[in-house]
């Protein structure tokens, strides 16, 4: 029979372990983590907030998730959860290099004729047409996507805006294909696995204008 082993103090929970002998122990002891991870959590938080007063505000979330090696489980693992900053829509003033861009290397695209005056987001709007109609390959790329300011200051201000796209996933194959569409537009790439919509399960491709 396995037994849970759990040390706190002033601080909160400081140790988990366990006393195992067998594979059925550590199977065993696996299930008993999993299935009291909720409750450890509230008694880490709830010793804190007994000392401190409140409990700190987590700015990234912790959990505990199954972990197995080779297939076999073994004792859960403790992970951050990384959430970028999610963008705004992608209509939503999209910022001025991505329409001069879009605008220089496809100038005969209907969607800027009259766009000033047919659409509520004139140019803007515009060009974020423009790029979901000639962006290659689309499909295997373009997902949850928008503008997201990134280094700005206390008051939003300064930095530079960005496009980011978070698909569930991109081969190699395909990044080689985007290769020439960004070249011709001028803009640059980043691939990170910090993301905004279902983190853990999408990447991030982060999207400038090269300089």
């Amino acid at each position: 029979m396995a037994f849970i082993n759990i040390k706190y103090g002033r601080e909160g929970i400081v140790k988990v372990s366990a006393d195992t002998a067998t594979i059925s122990d550590i199977n065993e002891t696996s299930d008993l983590l999993r299935a009291g991870s909720t409750a450890t959590r509230l008694l880490h938080e709830s010793v804190i907030e007994h000392f401190q007063g409140e409990p700190p505000v987590t700015e990234e979330p912790e959990v505990f998730l199954p972990k197995f090696e080779d297939g076999l489980p073994d004792f859960p693992r403790k992970l951050k959860i990384m959430v970028g900053n999610g963008p705004r829509d992608a209509f939503d003033d999209p910022p001025q290099w991505f329409i001069n861009s879009l605008k220089k290397v496809f100038p005969d695209n209907f969607m800027w004729e009259n766009a000033a005056t047919d659409l509520p987001g004139g140019e803007g709007e515009a060009a974020a047409m423009v790029f979901q109609d000639e962006a290659p390959k689309r499909e295997h790329w373009i997902d949850h996507w928008g503008f997201v300011g990134v280094g700005l200051d206390e008051d939003g201000r300064g930095g530079e805006e960005i496009l980011v796209s978070e698909p569930y996933g991109i081969s190699l194959q395909q990044i080689v294909e985007l290769i020439p569409f960004f070249e011709k537009v001028g803009w640059t790439f980043n691939i990170v696995g910090k993301s905004s919509h279902y983190p853990s399960a999408t990447i991030r491709i982060e999207i400038k204008e090269k300089k």
